[in-house]
């Protein structure tokens, strides 16, 4: 099609294009897009050995507590890994009792991480996602910050992730160290973002607050919207997904036991 065909922006015809044309190039996008978002899940995973502590666990899989743990990395942010993980088919959901464990195929693992095989990818990966603007802060909020002697976490010093698939902005607000028992975290949610494209379950207790604006909150089978103010603390093995239909961003207040 020639750009003479094209019709202008705004046009609104949509008898301007074959409807099997747009569906076409409308799915190869699509595919396009969500193989963009699975090669970030991989790149982090290879670069900051989430896939190797993942695979090490054999079998019975890993929980995020315990990634965090062998990875060394903020448990919120390896918790989001392996959501986004398992979304993208890299990780598989092997136990869901209490605290949801996670397993790794090993072709797949070798394929990633075995740079002697000739099926190795798992630099490439992390090659072709390297150059984009905000991986460094990726890196930096995953990572464990050391601990501060005194528990206090300036406004200006929080690890900050960004999160674009899902429209998010996670700061990290606890001091960390050995020995916490509390992993709090705010949460910004732009309009129609949302903690994923499915209800998921944690085997933590979770404690949270709106701060600002109104979210839709899905607990199990049921919706409940919560304003400024609203408060809900959300059992272990709960399947949750938090999502801003509105037009105003909302900030969310979350607290994690250990």
């Amino acid at each position: 099609m020639s750009a003479s065909n094209v019709p202008p922006a705004g046009s609104g015809d949509p008898g301007a294009v074959p409807t099997n044309e747009l569906d076409r190039h409308f799915d190869d996008l699509i595919e396009s897009l969500v193989g963009f978002y699975r090669s970030w899940f991989l790149a982090l995973g290879v670069e900051l050995g989430l896939v190797r502590a993942v695979a090490a666990a054999g079998g019975a899989g890993i929980t995020a507590e315990e990634l965090a743990r062998v990875a060394q990395i903020h448990p919120p942010a390896a918790d989001l890994w392996l959501r986004g993980a398992y979304a993208h088919r890299i990780v598989d959901l092997v136990a869901s009792d209490r605290a949801p464990r996670f397993a790794v195929d090993p072709a797949l693992a070798q394929i990633l991480l075995d740079e002697t095989s000739p099926y190795y990818l798992g630099g490439q990966f992390v090659r072709s996602i390297d150059s984009t603007l905000d991986y460094a802060d990726l890196g930096e909020f995953f990572r464990t910050a050391e601990s501060s002697p005194l528990p206090v976490v300036r406004a200006d010093a929080r690890p900050v992730l960004h999160s674009g698939w899902s429209k998010a902005q996670l700061e990290a607000l606890g001091a960390g160290g050995v020995g916490g028992r509390l992993e709090p975290v705010l949460v910004t949610l732009q309009s129609g973002g949302s903690s994923g494209s499915r209800a998921f379950a944690s085997g933590r207790e979770e404690f949270a607050l709106v701060l600002d604006g109104a979210v839709a909150l899905t607990l199990d089978d049921s919706e409940q919207v919560l304003a400024v103010g609203d408060a809900v603390t959300i059992r272990p093995g709960a399947l949750r997904r938090w999502r801003n239909p509105n037009e105003q961003p909302v900030r969310i207040l979350i607290v994690a036991g250990r």
